[in-house]
């Protein structure tokens, strides 16, 4: 926690030192990815609660069915008890497939904010090297090395 705090803060300074363009940006961007981390974990729990239930149900019919299979096979009527399960199999599969294809969409909401943070920090760096601003960030870097 305090790392990442340090590291925040290091990096508005630094940037602020650059441009102020950078540091504005840096601002504005780093909030993004745990706001979208934390909008996505609220709508998981909707997704997650209805695969649960879905699989409790599942559980539930398939072992009614199973232990009362013998009694539904002397009657005959063994094709019912496997559409019932097959029905509520189904069902269950639909959930798991909305569940996974939620993740997937969490996993390019947080890819697209990160390459369009990426993006808009490189053009605002080589609107700084244009005009000369980054002079400082690359003498110093110089001095580091040796």
């Amino acid at each position: 926690m305090f790392a990442t705090l340090f590291i925040v803060l290091s990096s508005f300074v630094i940037y602020g030192k650059i441009h102020i363009l950078l540091f504005i940006a840096m601002l504005l961007l780093y909030p993004l990815i745990p706001v979208s981390i934390m909008i996505i974990i609220k709508k998981s729990k909707k997704a997650n609660k209805k695969n649960f239930s879905d699989f409790l149900s599942l559980s539930e019919v398939f072992y009614d069915r199973l232990s009362g299979f013998t009694t539904a096979k002397i009657y005959g009527k063994e094709d019912n008890v496997a559409s019932d399960v097959d029905t509520v199999v189904q069902k269950y599969r639909k959930s798991t497939m909305a569940l996974l294809r939620h993740q997937l969409n969490s996993i390019n909401v947080m890819d697209a904010i990160t390459y369009v943070s990426i993006f808009i920090l490189s053009i605002i760096a080589i609107f700084a090297v244009k005009d000369q601003k980054l002079y400082r960030l690359r003498y110093c870097c110089y001095i580091r090395m040796f």
